[in-house]
């Protein structure tokens, strides 16, 4: 226990004619020591679990889906984490289609359907824009696992070059916050394989 004195004058008190002058009483003032800071124990196994942000972004054809068909749905079940419901759903089937020669030669991968996505379906640009947001809006509450569905009628096209795009989108605003402590898994559940896409 640390004691520090202080002083502390007294009220004067002056009578006529006389002359008093002040005289500094001491007062002990006790002061307890400070509790000593306790710092959690670090375990780098426990702070990358919490720390590592990922998101799973999962395109599929909606119709079968939604229809109950038994093979598209354990096709969707396995492209995607079965312990971590979706936060959002883009659906893509309300987004205009990209000319049909352009859909022949090249699917969802391609940039040339996101390109003219981009540039003809302004729902496109928005709706990417927002999932995007979605996912960093969640990762900010804590959530460091999100689901992500986009979703169209074939699941070749519209909904694999939304789940790109807004893959790409998420790169770039983590970019600008710099940071770079997450990761992105992409998948394409129902896509067809195109005559020009890569793979």
């Amino acid at each position: 226990m640390n004691v520090v004195y202080q002083e502390v004058w007294p009220i004067q008190i002056v009578q006529p004619m006389v002359e008093v002058f002040p005289v500094p009483v001491v007062h002990p003032v006790i002061i307890p020591n400070p509790a000593p800071v306790m710092f959690p124990v670090f375990d780098p196994s426990l702070y990358a679990q919490q720390s590592i942000k990922r998101v799973w972004i999962v395109s599929y054809s909606w119709p079968p889906v939604a229809n109950g068909d038994p093979v598209a749905r354990a096709v969707l079940e396995q492209h995607s984490p079965q312990t971590i419901e979706p936060k959002h759903t883009v659906h893509c089937e309300f987004w205009r289609p990209p000319p049909p020669a352009m859909c022949a030669e090249v699917s969802g991968i391609s940039r040339r359907i996101q390109d003219w996505l981009r540039g003809h379906e302004p729902r496109a640009r928005r709706e990417v824009r927002e999932a995007a947001n979605i996912i960093i809006d969640q990762w900010c509450r804590g959530n460091n696992d999100v689901v992500i569905h986009t979703c169209c009628i074939a699941g070749t096209h519209r909904s694999v070059a939304a789940a790109e795009m807004i893959s790409r989108k998420l790169q770039e605003k983590m970019a600008r916050n710099g940071d770079a402590n997450y990761s992105i898994v992409v998948n394409h559940a129902h896509r067809q394989r195109q005559p020009l896409d890569p793979y």
